[in-house]
């Protein structure tokens, strides 16, 4: 954030499934980064990227996170 803001230029904070699992829970890491967004002086994306977990991106969705990137290569095949 402090480099983006200091060249005057958009970003993009990425959180990825495994850096959920990391620090154990969605909720307080979005906010914080959803907190950062708020109060940049630049235009900054929070992005859900690479989940595979529909709820996780459900949850993200609820706290206030617009872009998501649904990774389905490890999706089984459902038959009807």
């Amino acid at each position: 954030m402090a480099g983006a803001e200091l060249c005057g230029l958009p970003v993009v904070l990425q959180i990825s499934q495994n850096a959920v699992r990391y620090h154990g829970s969605l909720a307080p890491f979005a906010a914080a980064c959803l907190r950062l967004a708020e109060t940049a002086t630049v235009p900054v994306l929070v992005h859900l990227d690479h989940v595979e977990d529909e709820e996780l991106i459900s949850e993200g969705l609820a706290l206030g996170i617009t872009s998501v990137m649904f990774d389905a290569a490890a999706c089984r095949t459902r038959r009807t």
